[in-house]
Order: structure tokens, then C-alpha cells, then sequence
């Protein structure tokens, strides 16, 4: 209960903060991530939020590597959920 209610919204945070913004359509992509209280868990309801997990943007007409999020936005979340975790065990042990 503790990692729902204590680590994972700020690992929400975290993810939302990793999502690239288009200059074109304003931040779709964070503004359709949520997060799921219920399951504890990231939702990224949009079509290419794959697409943007793995590090990749449509640029210029093509798909290129993103500027923003060129190791996308789960990777770097679950490293700071890892040190997040990590702290928050050192913490309870004092």
C-alpha cells in the first residue's frame, strides 16, 4: 500500500516529466498519461506512445531519434523509481 500511495505518484511524476512535448501539438503525450489509482499504474493512452518509449520522434517528416527523450520514458523512470525505492528502505531503517 505504501509503494501505491507513496512511491508510485511520484514515479507518475517522474514519467509525465520524461514524455517529450511536440512544438506542434502542445504536449499531447503528457496530457493523455495518467495515472491508474486503482492498479497503481502509468497509462499512456495515446497511439504512439511506443513509438516515444523507445527514443524515437516524428522530426522533419520522418521518424528520427528524439532530442527530448532519446531513451524514451520508461527506461529513466524505472532508474529513478529504483533510487526512489532504494531511499525510501534506507529511510524506514533509521
Amino acid at each position: 500500500k505504501v509503494v501505491q500511495t507513496t512511491v508510485m505518484p511520484l514515479v507518475y511524476r517522474e514519467f509525465v516529466r520524461n514524455t517529450p512535448v511536440a512544438a506542434k501539438n502542445g504536449g499531447n503525450a503528457r496530457s493523455k498519461t495518467r495515472f491508474n489509482t486503482s492498479t497503481a499504474r502509468i497509462e499512456a493512452n495515446y497511439p504512439y506512445a511506443e513509438v516515444l518509449d523507445k527514443g524515437r520522434g516524428f522530426r522533419d517528416g520522418q521518424m528520427r531519434g528524439s532530442v527530448q527523450a532519446p531513451y524514451g520514458m520508461t527506461k529513466p523512470t524505472i532508474e529513478y523509481a529504483r533510487r526512489l525505492i532504494k531511499q525510501f528502505i534506507q529511510q524506514q531503517g533509521k
